[in-house]
């Protein structure tokens, strides 16, 4: 009986001649009196639910937006999640004083005799691994489990690695896979440095086979190591340690994945905040983490969501 009061007070707070006054007279004249005096109880009840429908249609937005509002401007400090990250670890050893790590090594298969020498059993854990073989098993409808990968298939980037040995094989953690002739069961002809030096100084040289510069190849590009120094001063896989390989796949960098380059060794927040420098820099094994050198995830999947579930989800929980 809202409209129908406001009337009856005569508008005593508002101009007669307002519109407002003689729209309430319009109102009176061909709703109210009319109807009002052959059924006033069916009218009161028209009024009234018109009444809560006016109320509810404004109000209820109304209360949402305030609501929305409120909550938006609400900030509360984000969960902190407490992760050790692989930068911050501290080596426990010092190589520089291992008299064995101070030699004049000839070859580069020398150097990983002196590092199976103390890390006994390590090569059977590579050899046993993705990045050793090239290849891993997978299940092919209407072929059951096959050995798969880039060893034996051609690849949308790459092609055929084995058609390209000297240059593709450069990121395989051997030394010398020129050819089929390669021993993968031969121990030495694994490359410790590679993925554990910290000098930023051990490369191998293009079209080699994975090999470093020796005397006979080296040019200005590409030195011969100085192998008791990267020997000693060697640690966890680093950003530029897996970039080396992973940014530069494909033939150039940037190419291969389109989210992996050379630009996160030192990047922003903008670029990825994750591994950026003004972040917390964190190193592609923080998440791509490993058990007996086997480096889980393949791209990025189950070891993501094993991450998530270990730091995340169990804190909720």
């Amino acid at each position: 009986m809202f409209f129908l009061d406001l009337y009856q007070s005569k508008c005593f707070f508002i101009d007669r001649e307002s519109p407002f006054c003689c729209y309430l007279n319009y109102i009176e004249k061909k709703f109210f009196k009319a109807n009002f005096a052959s059924n006033p109880i069916s009218m009161k009840n028209q009024v009234s639910k018109s009444v809560v429908a006016i109320l509810v249609s404004f109000l209820l937005p109304l209360a949402v937006l305030l609501l929305t509002v409120k909550v938006a401007a609400y900030k509360s400090d984000p969960d902190q999640v407490n992760v050790k990250l692989k930068s911050e670890h501290i080596s426990s050893v010092d190589h520089s004083q291992f008299e064995i790590l101070q030699q004049d090594f000839e070859t580069p298969h020398d150097v990983t005799e002196a590092c199976l020498s103390c890390h006994t059993g390590r090569d059977e854990e590579i050899m046993a691994t993705a990045h050793w073989k090239w290849e891993r098993e997978e299940e092919i409808p209407g072929r059951g489990i096959v050995s798969v990968g880039k060893k034996n298939l051609l690849n949308n980037f790459c092609t055929g690695a084995n058609g390209n040995n000297g240059s593709c094989m450069r990121c395989h953690i051997g030394y010398g896979w020129k050819d089929k002739t390669f021993d993968f069961s031969d121990n030495r002809n694994i490359d410790c440095l590679v993925c554990h030096d910290q000098t930023d100084t051990y490369f191998k040289q293009k079209g080699q086979g994975g090999m470093p510069a020796t005397p006979e190849t080296a040019n200005g590009a590409y030195q011969v190591p100085d192998y008791p120094y990267v020997a000693q001063n060697v640690g966890l896989p680093k950003k530029n340690n897996c970039g080396i390989c992973h940014f530069y796949g494909g033939g150039g960098n940037n190419v291969k994945h389109g989210d992996l380059e050379e630009a996160l060794l030192s990047c922003t927040k903008d670029v990825d905040v994750h591994m950026a420098a003004d972040g917390p820099d964190m190193a592609c094994i923080d998440c791509h983490t490993t058990e007996r050198h086997n480096i889980m995830g393949k791209l990025v999947t189950t070891h993501v969501l094993q991450f998530f579930q270990n730091h995340l989800l169990s804190k909720e929980m």
